[in-house]
Protein backbone atom coordinates (compact mmCIF):
# COMPACT_ATOMS: atom_id res chain seq x y z
CA UNK A 1 0.00 0.00 0.00
CA UNK A 2 0.97 3.49 -0.27
CA UNK A 3 2.88 5.02 2.24
CA UNK A 4 4.42 2.11 3.47
CA UNK A 5 7.65 -0.17 2.85
CA UNK A 6 7.90 -3.96 1.88
CA UNK A 7 5.20 -6.17 3.88
CA UNK A 8 5.48 -9.61 4.90
CA UNK A 9 2.52 -12.54 5.07
CA UNK A 10 2.92 -14.90 7.34
CA UNK A 11 0.39 -18.12 6.63
CA UNK A 12 0.07 -21.57 8.19
CA UNK A 13 -1.35 -24.44 6.06
CA UNK A 14 -3.93 -26.80 7.72
CA UNK A 15 -5.91 -29.51 5.72
CA UNK A 16 -5.97 -29.78 2.00
CA UNK A 17 -3.64 -26.57 1.40
CA UNK A 18 -6.34 -24.01 2.93
CA UNK A 19 -4.31 -20.86 4.52
CA UNK A 20 -6.42 -20.91 8.25
CA UNK A 21 -4.27 -18.24 9.86
CA UNK A 22 -2.86 -15.54 8.28
CA UNK A 23 -0.43 -12.70 9.78
CA UNK A 24 0.22 -9.05 7.48
CA UNK A 25 3.35 -6.90 8.65
CA UNK A 26 3.40 -3.54 7.09
CA UNK A 27 5.12 -1.07 8.60
CA UNK A 28 4.66 2.88 7.59
CA UNK A 29 8.24 4.22 5.71
CA UNK A 30 10.18 5.96 8.36
CA UNK A 31 8.40 4.16 11.17
CA UNK A 32 10.59 1.19 13.05
CA UNK A 33 7.69 -1.89 14.43
CA UNK A 34 8.90 -4.90 16.60
CA UNK A 35 6.20 -8.03 16.23
CA UNK A 36 6.70 -10.72 19.07
CA UNK A 37 5.09 -14.06 18.58
CA UNK A 38 5.26 -17.19 20.42
CA UNK A 39 3.01 -20.70 20.49
CA UNK A 40 0.52 -21.48 22.92
CA UNK A 41 1.83 -21.16 26.49
CA UNK A 42 2.07 -19.17 28.10
CA UNK A 43 -1.09 -17.61 27.33
CA UNK A 44 0.00 -13.95 28.20
CA UNK A 45 3.36 -12.51 27.00
CA UNK A 46 3.66 -8.71 26.79
CA UNK A 47 5.58 -6.63 24.58
CA UNK A 48 7.66 -3.80 26.42
CA UNK A 49 9.23 -0.69 25.11
CA UNK A 50 10.93 1.75 27.15
CA UNK A 51 12.46 5.21 26.20
CA UNK A 52 13.75 8.46 26.98
CA UNK A 53 11.16 11.47 27.30
CA UNK A 54 11.56 14.65 25.19
CA UNK A 55 10.65 16.73 27.68
CA UNK A 56 12.58 15.40 30.71
CA UNK A 57 15.08 13.03 31.95
CA UNK A 58 12.83 10.75 32.23
CA UNK A 59 11.76 7.17 31.01
CA UNK A 60 9.15 6.30 29.33
CA UNK A 61 7.09 2.58 28.94
CA UNK A 62 4.70 1.47 26.38
CA UNK A 63 2.81 -1.65 27.56
CA UNK A 64 -0.85 -3.24 28.10
CA UNK A 65 -2.32 -1.09 30.84
CA UNK A 66 -5.20 1.46 29.20
CA UNK A 67 -3.06 4.53 29.34
CA UNK A 68 0.28 3.06 28.99
CA UNK A 69 -0.37 1.47 25.59
CA UNK A 70 1.76 5.19 24.02
CA UNK A 71 0.90 6.79 20.75
CA UNK A 72 2.74 7.35 17.64
CA UNK A 73 1.18 10.80 16.70
CA UNK A 74 1.90 12.68 19.79
CA UNK A 75 4.91 11.82 22.81
CA UNK A 76 5.99 9.10 22.80
CA UNK A 77 5.83 8.24 20.04
CA UNK A 78 5.97 4.68 20.10
CA UNK A 79 2.93 2.64 20.39
CA UNK A 80 1.38 -0.84 21.90
CA UNK A 81 -0.50 -1.59 18.51
CA UNK A 82 -2.29 -5.10 19.58
CA UNK A 83 -2.35 -6.88 23.00
CA UNK A 84 -2.52 -11.12 22.94
CA UNK A 85 -3.75 -12.05 26.01
CA UNK A 86 -4.66 -15.85 24.50
CA UNK A 87 -1.56 -17.32 23.44
CA UNK A 88 0.86 -17.19 20.52
CA UNK A 89 0.19 -13.48 19.54
CA UNK A 90 1.28 -11.38 17.76
CA UNK A 91 1.91 -7.99 19.91
CA UNK A 92 3.13 -5.52 17.84
CA UNK A 93 5.35 -1.80 19.02
CA UNK A 94 5.72 0.98 16.63
CA UNK A 95 7.74 3.63 16.50
CA UNK A 96 7.01 6.78 14.77
CA UNK A 97 9.90 8.88 15.69
CA UNK A 98 13.40 8.24 18.12
CA UNK A 99 14.53 10.86 20.88
CA UNK A 100 17.89 11.18 21.90
CA UNK A 101 18.64 8.19 24.35
CA UNK A 102 18.39 4.36 24.60
CA UNK A 103 15.17 2.74 23.82
CA UNK A 104 14.72 -0.95 25.28
CA UNK A 105 12.71 -3.37 24.41
CA UNK A 106 11.57 -6.46 26.97
CA UNK A 107 8.98 -8.93 26.68
CA UNK A 108 7.69 -10.29 30.02
CA UNK A 109 5.74 -13.26 30.91
CA UNK A 110 2.15 -12.38 32.24
CA UNK A 111 1.36 -15.33 32.69
CA UNK A 112 3.86 -16.69 35.02
CA UNK A 113 5.27 -12.98 36.81
CA UNK A 114 5.13 -14.26 40.46
CA UNK A 115 7.02 -17.68 39.32
CA UNK A 116 10.72 -16.60 39.48
CA UNK A 117 11.87 -20.16 38.53
CA UNK A 118 9.53 -20.19 35.98
CA UNK A 119 10.65 -21.54 32.47
CA UNK A 120 7.35 -21.02 30.55
CA UNK A 121 8.69 -18.23 28.86
CA UNK A 122 12.27 -20.08 27.80
CA UNK A 123 10.29 -22.70 26.41
CA UNK A 124 7.48 -20.58 24.47
CA UNK A 125 9.04 -20.34 21.08
CA UNK A 126 9.12 -16.45 21.88
CA UNK A 127 10.71 -14.99 18.15
CA UNK A 128 10.84 -10.78 18.26
CA UNK A 129 10.94 -9.33 14.61
CA UNK A 130 12.68 -5.70 14.09
CA UNK A 131 11.97 -4.24 11.07
CA UNK A 132 13.34 -1.11 10.50
CA UNK A 133 14.07 1.37 7.23
CA UNK A 134 17.09 -0.31 6.66
CA UNK A 135 15.25 -3.23 4.76
CA UNK A 136 12.15 -5.85 3.91
CA UNK A 137 13.89 -8.47 5.92
CA UNK A 138 13.99 -7.82 9.68
CA UNK A 139 16.08 -8.62 12.39
CA UNK A 140 14.97 -12.29 14.16
CA UNK A 141 15.34 -13.17 18.13
CA UNK A 142 14.70 -16.14 19.61
CA UNK A 143 14.00 -16.38 22.85
CA UNK A 144 16.93 -18.45 25.39
CA UNK A 145 15.48 -21.43 26.38
CA UNK A 146 16.16 -20.64 30.13
CA UNK A 147 14.47 -19.75 33.57
CA UNK A 148 13.25 -16.33 34.11
CA UNK A 149 9.82 -14.11 33.22
CA UNK A 150 11.94 -11.07 31.78
CA UNK A 151 13.90 -11.75 28.22
CA UNK A 152 15.50 -8.17 27.09
CA UNK A 153 15.67 -8.45 24.23
CA UNK A 154 17.98 -5.53 22.29
CA UNK A 155 18.33 -2.06 22.58
CA UNK A 156 17.90 0.56 19.97
CA UNK A 157 19.60 4.33 19.47
CA UNK A 158 19.16 6.90 16.72
CA UNK A 159 16.78 7.48 13.73
CA UNK A 160 14.01 5.10 12.43
CA UNK A 161 15.58 4.60 8.83
CA UNK A 162 18.81 3.02 10.78
CA UNK A 163 18.96 2.86 13.73
CA UNK A 164 21.85 1.27 15.68
CA UNK A 165 20.89 -2.10 17.17
CA UNK A 166 22.34 -3.41 20.44
CA UNK A 167 21.57 -7.18 21.36
CA UNK A 168 21.44 -7.72 24.60
CA UNK A 169 19.36 -11.15 24.81
CA UNK A 170 19.12 -12.09 28.26
CA UNK A 171 17.10 -13.32 30.47
CA UNK A 172 15.92 -12.34 33.97
CA UNK A 173 13.13 -11.95 36.85
CA UNK A 174 10.69 -9.37 37.24
CA UNK A 175 7.01 -9.83 39.17
CA UNK A 176 5.89 -6.38 38.39
CA UNK A 177 5.33 -5.49 34.67
CA UNK A 178 5.44 -2.19 35.80
CA UNK A 179 8.93 -1.96 37.15
CA UNK A 180 9.92 -3.26 33.26
CA UNK A 181 12.84 -0.68 32.48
Amino acid sequence: PEGFGDCRRTAIAIADGIDRIQDLTCSRIGQIRVVLTWGSEPEDLDAHLTGPNASDDGRFHVYWPNGSRGSTDVAPFSKLDLDDTSGAGPETITIGQLNSGVYRYSVHDFTNAHKAASTALGSSGAKVELYTGAGPTPEVFFVPNQPGTLWTVFELIGSPSGPTLTILNQMGIAADPAAVN
